[in-house]
């Protein structure tokens, strides 16, 4: 699938909202979940994700993340599911900005990556944050306070 990104061989991230079909071809891609960062009431959500990717064999979780509503306490919860769950992992959003933020903010806590580190890689990615400020204020904000006191 030519919409996937690798961010490292455990966590990928895909560029748009991924069909049924997709979702049928990522176990044999060798993935084992999906992390869903889209709300459904967002235009085009796919209504029967969480079945397609389940009778599939896929671990399946959605946490719907606003870029706008950036917090602590969701990026906490997200965080979490992107450690337990099994690997390789694939997150999707709308535009692919919110997937990579997230996995992003993980691969750079449990890396040890500095946000600017981060910002880079996200670059390297397509993403660029520096025409996203609110996002890469808080993003700074909550790598460097989680790499002063890991969670």
């Amino acid at each position: 699938m030519e919409n996937i990104k690798y961010i490292n061989k455990d966590l990928a991230i895909f560029i748009g909202q991924p069909s049924a079909e997709e979702l049928e071809k990522l176990p044999q891609a060798g993935f084992k979940s999906v992390l869903n960062l889209r709300s459904s009431k967002e235009e085009g959500f796919l209504k029967n994700e969480q079945r397609s990717a389940e009778a599939v064999g896929l671990n399946y979780v959605n946490i719907p993340l606003r870029p706008d509503r950036l917090n602590d306490e969701i990026i906490d919860r997200i965080l979490v599911e992107i450690d337990q769950l099994p690997k390789p992992m694939f997150s999707h959003c709308k535009s692919g900005l919110r997937a990579a933020t997230a996995t992003l903010i993980y691969i750079a806590i449990h890396e040890g990556l500095s946000p600017e580190e981060a910002f880079a890689k996200g670059k390297e990615l397509g993403f660029d944050y520096d025409e996203k400020p609110g996002i890469k204020q808080f993003v700074s904000k909550y790598v460097s306070n989680c790499l002063k006191s890991p969670i």
